[in-house]
């Protein structure tokens, strides 16, 4: 992972921004929506900035529809506040960000990115948790995980997290791969 973000430091100038985003759960697997950040080498959830006079609930819809090209999405509630903060070298600045979390179901899977990710896959929370890098993201997994199976803020149940081979599809140089319902992965233009 190349980290373009860096501990805090103290003697910069520093700045606020909030973020809105969901753990986008496709209906009937319960298996969550993950994007591949390009530059920085990483995975990670839908979210973005809230605009100036949006609500973060509505952030969170246009962030998603705009990562992932979905647009039947249903946002449920909100499932996490995380609050972090870091130096951004590129600005010069401390950056003290918080990050609204909603969980949101959909029947769509073919995923359109924008063009700063390089892949998507759905992917069981288990799984999830293994390949994103932040703490704070793999918290919202296990709370959403432990929604989906009824615990409500629980820890989800070992069955809800198996490690059984979860579809994964993506999208890669102009092309879209993807898995079948029950068959080997398929290529195909994207």
């Amino acid at each position: 992972m190349r980290p373009l973000n860096q501990p805090y430091r103290s003697d910069r100038p520093s700045v606020a921004e909030l973020a809105s985003g969901a753990v986008v759960v496709l209906e009937g697997t319960g298996e969550a929506l993950l994007l591949h950040h390009a530059a920085e080498e990483r995975w990670c959830i839908p979210k973005g900035h809230v605009d100036p006079g949006e609500s973060v609930r509505t952030a969170a819809l246009r962030e998603v529809a705009e990562e992932t090209g979905l647009r039947r999405v249903a946002l449920q509630h909100e499932v996490a506040q995380v609050a972090y903060r870091f130096y951004d070298p590129r600005k010069d600045l401390n950056v003290f960000k918080t990050t609204v979390y909603w969980l949101a179901r959909t029947r769509e899977s073919a995923v359109h990115t924008e063009p700063v990710f390089d892949d998507f896959r759905w992917v069981r929370p288990s799984t999830a948790r293994a390949l994103l890098p932040y703490k704070e993201e793999k918290r919202v997994v296990w709370q959403v995980a432990g929604e989906l199976r009824g615990g409500g803020r629980n820890r989800p149940s070992a069955r809800a997290l198996g490690v059984a081979a979860s579809r994964s599809t993506g999208q890669v140089k102009g092309k879209r791969l993807g898995r079948g319902p029950a068959g080997p992965p398929t290529r195909g233009r994207a």
